[in-house]
């Protein structure tokens, strides 16, 4: 049982046991819960309300064309503790914008810029470091229109600054 931990076997756990089964059982769970996925941890950790140790952990996380729900999901629990280092998060998901890349890639890229306007304009309130990224991202795809349009398309306030 403890190979396959996940958040929902730990809240169902938790909600069966009564106290003294539960004061058994949690040290089990945990001591099996550096050997889980990420993901995994993470999650429980957020269960746990250990906001510390799910950022943390979420650091160490890519995101990449294979992360999981889970960990965005995760990440957007997060940002309103932890803004910087989801943005930090986010923002190794963009990939080298000074470089060519396939349109559905500039289109990811557009949607995880989103996710980071986010956190500056509502969560942060700081429109200002906003606008230093967009014109940044804006001048390195100054030579490919793709990247532009598929920018235009997702980030509403593209053409305005």
């Amino acid at each position: 049982m403890m190979e396959h931990l996940n958040p929902q076997a730990y809240e169902s756990f938790h909600a069966e046991c009564s106290p003294e089964e539960w004061a058994r059982l949690e040290p089990k769970f945990l001591a099996a819960l550096p050997n889980q996925w990420t993901q995994t941890r993470i999650s429980i950790h957020l269960v746990r309300n250990e906001y510390e140790q799910a950022v943390r952990l979420l650091a160490d996380v890519p995101y990449d064309h294979w992360v999981s729900d889970t960990v965005l999901k995760a990440a957007s629990q997060l940002e309103t503790r932890f803004p910087l280092e989801v943005l930090s998060f986010y923002r190794s998901g963009i990939g080298p914008t000074d470089r060519t890349a396939p349109r559905g890639e500039y289109a990811r890229w557009a949607h995880i810029a989103a996710k980071m306007r986010h956190i500056w304009m509502d969560v942060m309130r700081k429109p200002d470091l906003w606008i230093a990224f967009l014109r940044e991202l804006k001048a390195q795809s100054e030579r490919r229109p793709a990247m532009r349009e598929e920018s235009a398309k997702v980030l509403h306030d593209w053409d305005t600054v």
